[in-house]
C-alpha cells in the first residue's frame, strides 16, 4: 500500500525523538518496562500520517540518501536544527 507524502522541497536537519519497542525474557514485573527512547540526527526526506523517513546523506543536488524510515507512531517529536551552510559548498 502506497501513501501520498509530503516531499521535502528543501531538506531540513532535524532531530527525530523517537521510541523503540523494549522486551523482556526475564522475570522483570511489567510496570518496569517502558519503550527505550532514542533520538535521531538527519537530514527529512518525506513525511505523511504513516511514516517519516531521514536520510543520513545529502549530495550536491540537495537528494537525501541513507534513509530511515520510521513509523509515525514511534515518533514522539521532530525538532528542526539550525546549521550554519556558508561553511559547505553544497
Amino acid at each position: 500500500m502506497r501513501w501520498a507524502k509530503s516531499m521535502v522541497a528543501e531538506p531540513k536537519l532535524v532531530m527525530v525523538l523517537w521510541l523503540d519497542i523494549t522486551a523482556t525474557a526475564d522475570w522483570t514485573e511489567g510496570d518496569e518496562v517502558d519503550p527505550t527512547p532514542f533520538q535521531t540526527v538527519g537530514w527529512l526526506h518525506s513525511s505523511d500520517d504513516h511514516v517519516v523517513k531521514v536520510g543520513n546523506t545529502l549530495d550536491e543536488e540537495k537528494k537525501v540518501y541513507g534513509i530511515t524510515a520510521f513509523p509515525r507512531g514511534c515518533v514522539e517529536r521532530i525538532q528542526e536544527l539550525q546549521l550554519s551552510t556558508s561553511t559547505f559548498p553544497v
